[in-house]
């Protein structure tokens, strides 16, 4: 008797989540906070069927400082940004997944804030690159108060 309440306990919390988050976004910057993340929206994503997005913000207030290097330094954390992308749908791909990849341009909260009301979660590191050691990371943290959508921040 119990474990059949269980079952049907636990088949309508999955169905429910299926419903709940049918569009999952991770926010990732390579580090490992973020492949935490990564692992955990994979997950997630598989346990539910849900559509998986990956964004990767090039963060230009990183480099606003240097005029006269600005295309530069702008062109080499771009790329940065494509491979972080990339390395992330080859892991999707050993499960089989397809994943849409967005490369935003800005301030990594507010650009991930401004797509969030296009899904249901966003998974996040509680901290990423150039964060101190903080307990929550001020992106993580800007995110959480501001998104459209639940957010899901991992700690690692």
């Amino acid at each position: 008797m119990c474990d059949n309440l269980l079952l049907v306990l636990y088949k309508f919390l999955v169905e429910y989540l299926c419903i709940l988050y049918k569009t999952i976004l991770v926010a990732t910057d390579g580090s490992y906070q973020s492949k935490a993340a990564e692992d955990r929206a994979i997950k997630l994503a598989l346990n539910f069927s849900s559509n998986l997005a990956g964004a990767y913000v090039v963060d230009t207030g990183r480099f606003r400082w240097a005029e006269e290097l600005i295309h530069e330094v702008y062109a080499k954390v771009k790329k940065e940004g494509e491979e972080v992308l990339r390395r992330f749908r080859e892991k999707t791909a050993t499960y089989g997944m397809e994943v849409e990849l967005i490369m935003l341009e800005g301030h990594p909260a507010y650009e991930i804030v401004k797509i969030s009301e296009r899904y249901d979660l966003i998974v996040m590191g509680s901290r990423g690159y150039g964060t101190e050691e903080i307990a929550l990371g001020s992106i993580a943290q800007r995110v959480v108060r501001r998104a459209k959508c639940d957010v899901l921040v991992v700690k690692v």
